[in-house]
């Protein structure tokens, strides 16, 4: 079997995975909670009056409800695709760093999550899961071999995924970055700070066109008080990460440690170097990035995308 026909094999059964996780009956017949009733409601204004009645909500997020009819609560069925679509999205992150047995591996994780269990409801929890592995795929795929085409691609995925997604600006800043660290390793700084300079616009565009008019002063002075203030956020964010820990699994000081081990996966083998990818190293593993850096195709490690990883990506959950 080709690698195309495998990986298609590979999608069909994550997508089928997820009826049998989780239990799709009971959620298109729970009643909407306080905070799904006003996206259901904000689904029947008028089309033109969503940019205001979205509010907190991403507007494409809401769009896409507004195009769902609103029988029952059949509307869930968009939180559910998002969540099929993060599990994709999880086999693609592992496919592209690893071997098909990393991509299963990240499919899995995805799919088990303790928060997925959780947070399906009419809100864009699921996507933001599914936009951020998105992006963290995508700039695994650019890394792999970098052109012009796949650097717009995904500048393309990180403007788009701002429109169904809020934290999507947080992972696209950290996609950005790793992106410009490894042109500059690369020497192609040039380019990617084109790439960049173009997705800054696009996102900028978006916040000033989509997310701004919806701004909701009555939510924005409920919701001070639970922000902290510059002295207190370190405090903060160790705290809000110990919260985490039970719909991520492990204690967030692993994150980081257990995605470098991650990021290693497709070094290992027969006749490939072990040796940290942060040192010159004349082995086959290195003779692959030398020719990475001259534009060639190679598929070992990318410790730049766990890296850009560690922080953004659990808040996308």
């Amino acid at each position: 079997m080709n690698r195309r026909a495998l990986d298609a094999v590979a999608v069909v059964l994550c997508l089928a995975s997820v009826p049998v996780v989780h239990r799709v009956g009971p959620v298109l017949r729970a009643p909407y909670w306080l905070d799904e009733s006003w996206v259901a409601l904000s689904s029947k204004a008028p089309l033109g009056a969503l940019p205001t009645t979205t509010s907190s909500t991403p507007i494409g997020w809401t769009f896409l409800v507004w195009l769902v009819p609103p029988h029952g609560q059949i509307q869930r069925l968009i939180p559910l695709a998002f969540l099929a679509g993060s599990v994709v999205a999880g086999y693609a992150f592992g496919r592209v760093l690893g071997s098909p047995l990393c991509g299963a591996a990240g499919a899995a994780a995805v799919l088990l999550l303790p928060a997925q269990q959780a947070r399906h409801d009419l809100k864009q929890y699921t996507a933001d899961a599914a936009v951020a592995l998105l992006l963290f795929a995508l700039l695994a795929w650019a890394e792999s071999a970098w052109s012009g085409r796949r650097a717009a691609i995904l500048g393309s995925a990180v403007v788009g995924g701002m429109l169904v997604s809020h934290a999507a600006a947080l992972a696209g800043v950290a996609v950005l970055a790793g992106l410009l660290v490894w042109s500059a390793r690369r020497r192609r700084v040039a380019g990617a700070l084109a790439a960049a300079g173009c997705t800054a616009a696009g996102m900028a565009l978006v916040h000033l066109l989509a997310d701004r008019p919806a701004r909701n002063p009555a939510l924005a002075g409920y919701w001070a008080g639970w922000f902290p203030s510059p002295a207190a956020l370190p405090r903060y964010v160790v705290e809000r990460l110990g919260e985490l820990r039970p719909a991520i699994g492990i204690p967030w000081v692993l994150w980081p440690r257990s995605g470098w081990r991650r990021s290693r996966c497709g070094s290992g083998g027969p006749g490939r170097s072990s040796r940290s990818p942060w040192r010159g190293s004349r082995s086959p593993t290195g003779v692959r990035r030398h020719r990475r850096a001259a534009g060639g195709r190679t598929s070992g490690c990318r410790p730049l995308t766990w890296q850009c990883i560690a922080t953004p990506a659990t808040w996308c959950w």
